[in-house]
């Protein structure tokens, strides 16, 4: 009540209080046996998801009989009218004036000028960096809010550790990560995190050949090492006690939840073709496209970059274009950029420090924003899980 008293007092307009959401069928039954004739009908609940959800409700049960829409609450951050007019009493007006005059044209192209502005002017408008300068190089910046980016590649090219480490360098930008893994337990997952932690502090000290992963695996860690790993790991956890998120599953469901309740969220995906979408599918080509669609929901909804990892066809190992990707159909025309990464058949380098290295391929068969056929050249060292750019002609240490 005191919010449509509210609307009347500021702008002078007649003003309905249904006094509770649970009352649209007895409006509706009022309306229909007064019937009223050219009014239009404006409707503005509460600014949280119930009054969103109400009014939807409303306008679809009043749209086939009455002029009505919905008023939009947009960059208003208060809960209602009525403590919008006790907060800023020009501002609320001028609130109410612009519903009249636009809510029945919610598309129109002058709606979405400020809210532009202000995209243009926040940290969602700029490339991210990937923390890799050629990869970089190639997006034309890095990674860009609202975009699907997807590495494909045949098994033990290193696809997930590569995406746990694009997730440690947004880490170190101060972004959060959420990780849906739907193939490795968060234990496996944190524990290639943590080793390739202790690896990089173990190298950077010069211990020769320095493989923990192993050395957990067989129980030959020394206590002292045992010591220091632990302490890497509480060092890791305390950077980013609140800024990693990791998901076991196939679906979908639960990344909304976490999503809505971060900042500044990027999310990665492992891997595409083991997700389950939530509508029902007849084939593995449709599986992928539906879990593609729910992929563009969510990068829409958030305006953020998503980054998936994808299986290979078989028999498509060897090519070098987008029809590689399993079920490519969507692939080739949803994503911003896609890649696909191949180990060098060439034998190891060996580093004494590192251990062995790989020089993986990363072709660029898919960009928005930039041309395809470039090649990104990197250094993959098993031992200690990580990926190091490396010029195109480096074949040396």
């Amino acid at each position: 009540m005191f919010d449509a008293l509210t609307i009347e007092a500021a702008i002078g307009q007649p003003a309905i209080a249904l006094n509770g959401c649970e009352n649209q069928s007895e409006f509706i039954q009022t309306l229909n046996r007064i019937k009223p004739q050219n009014k239009k009908f404006y409707i503005l609940f509460d600014n949280d998801e119930a009054g969103s959800k109400a009014a939807k409700q409303l306008f679809d049960k009043m749209k086939n009989q009455y002029e009505v829409a919905i008023c939009r609450w947009e960059g208003a951050p208060y809960k209602d009218i009525n403590e919008f007019l006790q907060n800023s009493q020009d501002e609320c007006i001028k609130f109410l004036k612009w519903q009249l005059k636009a809510a029945f044209y919610p598309y129109a192209l002058i709606n979405f000028a400020a809210q532009y502005v202000d995209f243009l002017k926040s940290d969602k408008f700029k490339a991210i960096s990937t923390g890799f300068k050629q990869l970089d190089d190639v997006l034309n910046g890095g990674f860009v809010a609202g975009n699907l980016y997807v590495f494909g590649a045949k098994p033990s090219v290193g696809k997930t550790t590569f995406l746990l480490q694009l997730i440690d360098n947004f880490l170190q930008q101060g972004y959060e990560c959420v990780f849906l893994s739907a193939e490795m337990p968060k234990e496996e997952i944190l524990t290639r995190i943590f080793c390739r932690e202790y690896g990089l502090k173990k190298v950077n000290v010069k211990v020769a050949g320095f493989d923990f992963y192993r050395k957990l695996r067989t129980s030959t860690a020394t206590q002292e090492e045992m010591q220091e790993f632990m302490s890497v790991m509480q060092d890791y956890i305390m950077r980013y006690a609140f800024k990693l998120h990791i998901l076991e599953g196939q679906r979908l469901d639960e990344v909304y939840y976490v999503l809505d309740r971060l900042q500044k969220p990027i999310l990665f995906v492992d891997y595409l073709q083991l997700l389950q979408p939530a509508k029902p599918y007849q084939s593995d080509k449709q599986r992928v496209d539906l879990i593609m669609q729910e992929l563009f929901e969510i990068k829409n909804k958030f305006l953020i970059p998503v980054v998936a990892i994808s299986s290979l066809n078989r028999e498509s190992y060897d090519d070098d274009d987008i029809k590689a990707f399993k079920e490519s159909g969507s692939i080739e025309y949803g994503t911003a950029a896609a890649f696909l990464m191949k180990r060098d058949d060439d034998k190891p380098i060996h580093d004494d420090y590192k251990g062995n290295g790989y020089t993986i391929k990363f072709n660029c068969v898919k960009n928005r924003y930039g041309s395809i056929g470039e090649n990104i050249t990197m250094r993959f060292w098993g031992g200690i899980y990580l990926f190091e750019e490396i010029a195109d002609n480096d074949n040396s240490l």
